[in-house]
């Protein structure tokens, strides 16, 4: 067997398999591929000074290439199915974003 056999047997066996990975720099950043881009699910977390804090799971359908990303859509499980959420820049962070999820607002970075 060649090389160039090995290798288009690794690819065609890689090729077929759909992945999932933990990132480490981002916090529990999940990814898996769809056709429109990737899923990543993002804990978002309230910023609430005084009070308790809040997290929820949302997953983020974005592209990310060469360093650049473009959020495609947020969506959250509201035990009824996901619901598309509107996501707003946070421009106090870098690479921050939030959503409104019954009136509190929840932030995440991607």
């Amino acid at each position: 067997m060649n090389t160039r056999t090995i290798l288009f047997t690794a690819i065609t066996l890689f090729g077929s398999m759909n992945f999932s990975f933990i990132t480490p720099d981002k916090e529990n950043i999940i990814k898996s591929e769809t056709s429109y881009g990737e899923n990543y699910r993002i804990t978002a977390k309230t910023r609430n000074t005084y009070g308790e804090n809040y997290w929820i799971d949302l997953i983020v359908e974005a592209t990310v290439f060469s360093g650049s990303k473009m959020i495609h859509g947020v969506f959250y499980n509201d035990d009824y199915g996901l619901k598309k959420l509107t996501y707003y820049r946070d421009y106090n962070y870098e690479e921050s974003y939030y959503v409104v999820i019954d009136g509190n607002n929840y932030f995440f970075t991607f």
